[in-house]
């Protein structure tokens, strides 16, 4: 085994960064970076309880939003391989419902985090108007934040963490070319995602009959609008 000192780490930094500049002044117009900011839709999930009498507990979301931030290589004009960190938020309410019962509660935030890598391909690249489809994967994590009301009407707040999952994700797009350099992009993914939640879900029951779920769906499809900057 070889370890390397002090004084042979910094040439070889000097090296490496050296060989990416030269790499990426060679292959102009191959890559692109991108900002995204857009809307995400989250599924709802129905938490069933046994009770002396049916109670359905479902959870929505509301106002979902999203910013991107994408690293994209091209290696040639139709495929490309694109590196993407995604933050989701959205405020879940809480619907109950119980015979005549029909109650709704804004109960807090939900956030998502995902690292994605996408192929994609790429339809007439050089042309002002050019689709692309992909698909890849998705490293995600979350959590889900509830304010909750007391007995004696204050309000506590307490979280609860999504478990890590990675799964597939599916995307697709269409790039508006203004010049040489900028390009404005309209993108959409949709990442199948129903991840368990890790300790007790952040819903303040009493009853010791309720059985809460514990896996949520949500499944976001993602509408993002943003800029790209080729180089």
């Amino acid at each position: 085994m070889v370890a390397l000192g002090r004084t042979n780490v910094k040439p070889l930094l000097a090296a490496l960064i050296l060989l990416l500049f030269l790499s990426l002044k060679a292959s102009a117009q191959q890559n692109d970076v991108a900002v995204f900011v857009g809307g995400a839709g989250f599924e709802k999930t129905t938490i069933v309880a046994f009770l002396p009498e049916d109670l359905e507990i479902e959870l929505g979301f509301e106002n979902g939003r999203t910013f991107a931030l994408g690293f994209n290589h091209f290696w040639r004009d139709s495929l490309s391989t694109e590196i993407a960190l995604l933050g989701l938020s959205a405020d879940p309410t809480l619907s109950l419902r119980s015979g005549p019962i029909d109650a709704n509660f804004d109960i807090g935030d939900i956030r998502v985090n995902a690292l994605t890598i996408t192929g994609q391909w790429h339809f007439r690249r050089d042309a002002r108007v050019s689709p692309y489809i992909g698909a890849g994967i998705a490293l995600l994590s979350g959590e889900i934040e509830a304010a909750l009301e007391d007995e004696l009407g204050e309000f506590t707040t307490t979280s609860a963490d999504f478990e890590g999952a990675a799964g597939v994700l599916f995307n697709g797009g269409i790039n508006f070319r203004m010049n040489e350099r900028w390009v404005f992009a309209i993108d959409v993914r949709a990442i199948p995602y129903s991840p368990e939640i890790e300790g007790e879900p952040p819903v303040d029951i009493p009853e010791e009959e309720v059985v809460l779920t514990d896996e949520i769906d949500l499944n976001p499809v993602i509408v993002g609008f943003g800029v790209r900057y080729r180089f």
